[in-house]
């Protein structure tokens, strides 16, 4: 084997870690801390009654989609972003709350993976390491103004699409998915949950508006589980519209979008 192939291989082989937020009212944190479980996301069960529904070129295809059984697909929503305003406002309960940060270790991309599940050009689909006993995969949303297509000859890839797929109004939740083959069990009141995010929390984030009762609160809960992670403030930028706290920041999605196959192989050069 050449150099240039074993370096390959062994790149291939490897994992990057990159930092992703979750953003929650307080009073799911310690449920989160101590059983281990954090809600997942059913996508056709979600508020946005546009997502998970493809466009259709005819009345027969909808009365189609809309006779099928529930797909039950599960997601675990993440943001790159830390210090996007809105996210604290809408899913932070306006600032009160806390956002989680996940240091997630991915597999590198190979773009094979959007040509199988049909997937546009701007999405990216990576394996988890540690994360599940199959393949859980790390999948980026892309954002625009028109719905994918509906394939009534392979509904899953349609399914595929619709995962990775949202309206261009909510691109500011710079949002990636991790797509839940397993692991999800159900709450008494029939929520969904998924149990192993644990082991990659690298930290906590206090909102600007979290009172002193919640600052306390959130130590207390870390203390008790032994956990040596930093809880730190969140600030308002002196000057932008935006939020900053340090050490955490937004994650460089540019960095994570060129983790793939095609790109290491077009940088190495034979030996």
């Amino acid at each position: 084997m050449s150099r240039r192939k074993e370096g390959f291989y062994k790149f291939i082989r490897q994992t990057r870690t990159f930092t992703f937020y979750k953003y929650m009212e307080v009073k799911w944190l310690a449920e989160f801390i101590k059983k281990d479980i954090i809600k997942a996301t059913e996508l056709a069960k979600v508020n946005d009654p546009l997502e998970w529904r493809p466009q259709f070129n005819n009345k027969i295809q909808e009365e189609t989609w809309d006779k099928q059984p529930s797909s039950h697909i599960h997601v675990l929503c993440l943001s790159s972003k830390i210090s996007t305003t809105a996210m604290w406002g809408h899913y932070a309960d306006k600032h009160a709350g806390v956002c989680l940060a996940f240091n997630i270790p991915l597999h590198v991309h190979d773009d094979k993976l959007n040509i199988r599940h049909q997937l546009s050009p701007e999405a990216r689909c990576y394996p988890i390491k540690r994360l599940g006993k199959n393949n859980n995969w790390f999948m980026k949303v892309t954002y625009t103004p028109s719905r994918p297509k509906f394939d009534i000859n392979d509904i899953s890839s349609t399914n595929y699409r619709l995962v990775t797929n949202k309206g261009s109004d909510w691109e500011y939740e710079s949002e990636y998915r991790i797509l839940l083959d397993n692991g999800i069990s159900y709450k008494k009141d029939g929520t969904p949950v998924y149990r192993g995010m644990r082991k990659f929390l690298s930290g906590i984030i206090l909102g600007v508006k979290s009172s002193h009762e919640t600052e306390e609160l959130v130590k207390k809960i870390i203390d008790e589980a032994c956990l040596k992670i930093p809880i730190v403030r969140a600030k308002l930028h002196l000057s932008n519209y935006s939020i900053i706290a340090p050490p955490f920041e937004d994650a460089n999605t540019a960095e994570i979008d060129n983790w793939t196959l095609d790109f290491v192989a077009s940088n190495l050069t034979d030996c």
